[in-house]
């Protein structure tokens, strides 16, 4: 029943979200809940194509510290996706669109099946009925997940969808005392953890330790004489087993903590000797009093939880409907299960914990905060509380398979596990609410409201007659919840494609729950995903990454770190914008947004390499010379290593740097000798490349190499593109098919004999690239004259170079960047990142000691919802 389930949970949510598992053309907003993960795996199948666990992002000029600890980029997901991806791609024909639905499918269905195996063995283990435990998590994912709207429209984060199964855990736990259900509520923690060490310990710890603490004060205050906290056996070879997996899995986490601090900036955060929330660690007055935090009223929280005619895009109120609620109190009144009062009191206590405690309610309002801050050894983390509230609502499964276990047993006419005495109570609520009801002012809210609550008043009063076979009681109550089912998911669908009433200037607007769509995947040149056919793709050539060509794929935050894998950012633009806790920056970059004379100089030239004719010490005063005479192309500022090649400044005869010359490569084809087959769009035509064309080239359209490549049949122009070519009169090199050109043309354009004519430029500085992965870049380089190598990679001790297969020491170039001596000639130079770290072997052991923990803990914990 598990199975049926999950299949009918992916079968509804496909009907409300046809973008998710039907047309999978969702456009990620803004976030790094949805971009980062997704650029995340779209590393990790580099890594399989390239080689190697990278440890640096060499685009956005960061290692991946800052990425593993916000997101998580080792995580279980994220590798079973780009498994997945790798094992099926050979059967596709377009593996750039392909990735991109593979990506939808799989991450929110990761994210769909882990919540409703946790909901799901969570009810039937409270109530023993498979229909319970089916329809709460329907109505978990249907209403209870429309969270995180600004984050991608539901509540998909791998990190926060492990809590239904925490919450097993912990029932489980409270029911049995077992050792074991604390074991495994460790392990589901740190799975949890993982994928975000900040996320994990800090919000998604904030709703678990209100269960905890209130777990422990209802034992201390009602059931400390009766039920010892570990009545069962402790076993050391338990605890040593899940000792040993939590430091498998959290080893690299650590290390890149360590990482983090010793080399990031962050303002805001407290690493990188930042002021932030980390110096308010061991001061609960100042955390409490923390300006950066925000809070949502739980008014507004209630009031879009029903309010389907607005939907909030900054409180992100899930939508739980007039159903869930009346669900979610029957149960509370009810039920007679202890744990609801965990609920209530976790409830009550989130709700005051949203109360501002920066402007001035210092009264007894403040009782959730301070028992917070002393309790809870993580409260500094935690920069909004709202974000806590959104995940209470992943816990209604509880009270609401309580009350669906509720109605359940009145349709049965068992009362044995309910207060029987309560119902009239519950009749004589529903009808004051019903009244209360005609002063609601909307009046499409007002007609929703009383037509569910008369729904279940009517229950309430039908199933009052014991005279009825169980039969016919059966099939009554099926159509009165059809009826009260039927206009919930109409209500909800309302909702859905609602626009936000509160929208925030800096993101899209017309924002909706529903996710967003390409509106031109397959009509425009420029495609919206990569692709993975060539290992080459995407190598370090002559410019930086950058947007100036107006390519914007919907599909990426805009100058910031999540999803900067769409769209790159020129160096001078990533380097003048401030750091901050969500723009992180390498120590090495301190300030750099205000060094004006370094700026001036990025601005002036674009290239990512350059051979220098002489070195000086470091001198401000100098480069103002240098800057103003146009040499700050031949005579840079160096640190470090190779002193003994530093020279006078005063001593320097140097011309101005010259501009840059290319190289220009003319080819020409004809119709004839290619091999053309139909496609929809037209023919399209492909060319075995000559043996002297630069291998490691191939069009991008996310540099300014695309002002570089030329194509024209006749007179009539190409446009350069990327990947499967989605639009006639587009052309590739080296990304649809290695070592061809590609072009897609309309039917009957031309003739066999006609020539099709490519020209392409390239730098006389870089000759070939015969290594390109994130962390190696390998190329043969020709240096004009005796001089210094300088390449724009931030300064980093971690850095590893050799030339002509000799280590050489790598010097601190204009403050911020390296280089090092090279003399006239061909070069065969080698960068590599961090080559001999253990985190290469710890991220490996990481991964598959999740993936198995996550098996061991998925198959004890469905045993146990059987017992």
């Amino acid at each position: 029943m598990l199975l049926v389930a999950i299949i009918i949970n992916f079968m509804i949510t496909a009907g409300l979200y046809p973008e998710l598992f039907n047309h999978m053309d969702l456009r990620m907003v803004q976030g790094h809940e949805t971009c980062g993960p997704m650029q995340y795996v779209f590393y990790l199948i580099g890594q399989f194509y390239q080689g190697g666990i990278q440890l640096f992002d060499r685009y956005d000029l960061l290692n991946t510290s800052f990425a593993q600890l916000s997101v998580g980029l080792y995580t279980p997901i994220n590798f079973l996706i780009a498994l997945g991806y790798v094992l099926l791609v050979p059967f596709v024909k377009n593996p750039a669109q392909f990735f991109h639905h593979w990506y939808i499918f799989a991450y929110y269905g990761f994210g769909l099946t882990l919540r409703t195996f946790g909901v799901y063995i969570l009810a039937f283990y409270m109530t023993k009925s498979r229909w319970v435990a089916i329809m709460t998590s329907i109505i978990v994912n249907c209403f209870c997940a429309i969270t995180l709207i600004h984050m991608g429209g539901l509540c998909i984060s791998e990190v926060y969808n492990y809590l239904p199964l925490l919450l097993f855990c912990l029932v489980y736990y409270w029911e049995t005392r077992s050792f074991k259900a604390i074991m495994a509520s460790i392990l589901v923690f740190i799975l949890a953890a993982n994928n975000g060490l900040y996320v994990g310990f800090g919000y998604f710890y904030q709703t678990l330790h209100l269960f905890l603490f209130d777990m422990l004060m209802i034992w201390i205050i009602f059931q400390r004489g009766r039920k010892p906290l570990l009545a069962d056996r402790f076993k050391w070879s338990t605890v040593g087993k899940v000792f040993a997996a939590t430091a498998l899995v959290l080893l690299p986490v650590w290390w890149w903590s360590h990482n983090v601090i010793s080399d990031f900036e962050m303002f805001g955060s407290g690493l990188g000797d930042s002021q932030g929330r980390f110096h308010r660690i061991y001061n609960p007055v100042a955390m409490m009093q923390d300006p950066l935090r925000y809070f949502v009223s739980s008014a507004d929280v209630f009031r879009h939880a029903y309010d389907f005619t607005s939907s909030a895009w900054y409180i992100s109120g899930a939508f739980l409907g007039i159903t869930t609620m009346v669900l979610v109190f029957i149960g509370l009144v009810l039920a007679r299960h202890s744990y609801k009062f965990v609920f209530i009191t976790a409830a009550i206590m989130m709700a005051f914990l949203n109360v501002p405690s920066n402007q001035g309610h210092w009264g007894w309002m403040m009782w959730a905060h301070w028992i917070d801050t002393v309790t809870n050894p993580f409260c500094f983390l935690v920069r909004s509380f709202h974000y806590s509230v959104l995940l209470w609502y992943l816990t209604l499964a509880i009270p609401l398979c309580l009350g669906l276990q509720a109605c359940l047993a009145i349709i049965k006419k068992d009362f044995q596990n309910i207060y029987a005495a309560r119902i009239n109570l519950l009749k004589g609520a529903l009808l004051g609410v019903i009244g209360a009801c005609f002063f609601i002012t909307d009046p499409q809210i007002k007609s929703y409201a009383i037509k569910i609550l008369v729904l279940f008043l009517l229950f309430f009063v039908l199933f009052d007659h014991e005279k009825w076979s169980i039969s016919l009681r059966g099939r009554l109550a099926g159509v009165l919840f059809l009826l009260i089912f039927g206009i919930e998911f109409m209500i909800l669908n309302t909702y859905i494609n609602t626009p936000s009433e509160n929208m925030n200037p800096a993101y899209w607007d017309g924002l909706r729950v529903k996710p967003r769509v390409h509106s031109y995947m397959y009509t425009s040149p420029t495609p919206m995903v990569l692709d993975y056919q060539n290992p080459r793709i995407l190598p370090v050539r002559y410019f930086y990454r950058t947007d100036k060509h107006v390519v914007f794929p919907l599909v990426c935050e805009f100058q910031g770190i999540f999803g900067q894998f769409y769209q790159y950012m020129p160096l001078a633009l990533r380097l003048e914008r401030p750091s901050s806790i969500y723009v992180p920056r390498l120590k090495v970059f301190q300030n750099i947004d205000q060094d004006h004379q370094i700026q001036e100089y990025i601005k002036r030239d674009g290239r990512v390499m350059y051979t220098a004719d002489a070195a000086i010490a470091p001198n401000h005063g100098y480069y103002d010379v240098i800057l103003a005479s146009g040499l700050d192309r031949r005579v840079v500022q160096v640190e470090g290593a190779h002193l003994d090649h530093l020279r006078n400044f005063q001593d320097l005869k140097l011309p101005k740097m010259a501009p840059p010359n290319f190289i220009q490569h003319d080819y020409v084809f004809t119709l004839i000798s290619s091999q053309a087959h139909q496609k929809n769009e037209g023919m399209e035509y492909q060319w075995a490349l000559p043996r002297d064309f630069p291998r490691y080239l191939s069009t991008s359209l996310f540099t300014q190499d695309v002002f570089l490549w030329q194509l024209s049949i006749g007179s009539k122009p190409l446009l350069p593109a990327q990947g499967d070519l989605v639009s006639p009169m587009t052309f590739d090199v080296n990304n649809v098919r290695d070592g061809y050109l590609t072009a897609l043309m309309p039917n009957g354009i031309g003739n066999t004999e006609e020539k099709i004519e490519l020209h392409v430029w390239t730098s006389p500085d870089l000759l070939d690239v015969w290594r390109n992965t994130q962390d190696q870049f390998g190329f043969t380089y020709h240096a004009d004259k005796d001089g210094w190598w300088v390449m724009h990679m931030p300064f980093d001790p971690k850095w590893e170079l050799t030339i002509d297969g000799k280590k050489t020491p790598i010097s601190k170039i204009n403050r911020y960047f390296i280089g090092a001596p090279v003399s006239q000639g061909n070069h065969q130079i080698l960068l590599k990142y961090w080559p001999h770290s253990p985190l290469r072997l710890l991220i490996i052991l990481s991964t598959l000691t999740s993936i198995l923990i996550m098996w061991v803990v998925f198959r004890r914990t469905y045993q146990w919802s059987q017992e």
